[in-house]
């Protein structure tokens, strides 16, 4: 995670957690914020949850990374091309693995489609296999042309062996996040907003036995569970 997006989830942590402490928040490095108030010092670790599962031997946000880099770079050329102000749509087909040499070729086919004009084009051969369609719509004259990507998942509930591996990973460091505040908690984001990330509400989950003085279960910007035992 970017600082702006763990500075974003130790804010909503603040708005939703009762047991919140009173106290400046303070960017740091390990841990990654510090809660500063007259007689107390407490550390934030936070850390981000991934679906453990892997699809094509592929790590979920990967897949979800590359279709991230072929929209932009397919954005990119359209608009060198002189697009008209566009916004298309891509579905990227489910059980084809995307790969780092792809992101040229394919947002160099997207690129094509969209300089066709208006409309859906479904993947009959004359695009990439990782394509599944593509959906242009044309914009008004104060727009751009942009690419975005669509997609599509089930939604499982959250793995508690990878929650626990989370922590575990996480307690190798404790020591180091000590030597700035003796009270350190670790909070695991879960983001709905990214496929690669997207679970149920945890609803009834374990607590997780860990050295942490305390550690949190953001969802979704809008639930804290505490799991600490």
């Amino acid at each position: 995670m970017d600082k702006e997006r763990e500075r974003q989830a130790v804010e909503d942590l603040r708005r939703l957690y009762a047991n919140f402490p009173a106290g400046v928040i303070e960017e740091h490095e390990t841990p990654d914020f510090i809660v500063r108030a007259d007689s107390s010092c407490i550390g934030i670790e936070v850390t981000e949850y991934f679906r453990p599962e892997r699809p094509m031997g592929s790590h979920p946000k990967e897949q979800e990374a590359l279709t991230h880099l072929i929209t932009d770079r397919a954005t990119t050329l359209c608009r060198k091309r002189g697009a008209p102000p566009l916004w298309a749509v891509v579905l990227f087909a489910h059980g084809v693995r995307l790969l780092k040499r792809d992101v040229e070729i394919v947002a160099a086919a997207i690129a094509d489609t969209c300089m066709l004009g208006s409309g859906r084009v479904v993947n009959g051969g004359q695009l990439p296999p990782s394509i599944d369609d593509i959906t242009v719509h044309l914009l008004g004259p104060k727009h751009d042309a942009t690419v975005t990507a669509v997609g599509t998942t089930w939604v499982p509930a959250a793995d508690e062996n990878e929650l626990a591996r989370i922590v575990a990973s996480k307690e190798a460091r404790l020591l180091a996040y000590r030597s700035s505040c003796s009270t350190v908690w670790l909070l695991i984001v879960i983001d709905g907003f990214q496929l690669s990330s997207m679970t149920e509400t945890p609803v009834n989950v374990a607590p997780i036995e860990s050295s942490f003085d305390r550690v949190l279960l953001l969802h979704d910007r809008h639930t804290v569970i505490d799991l600490s035992c």
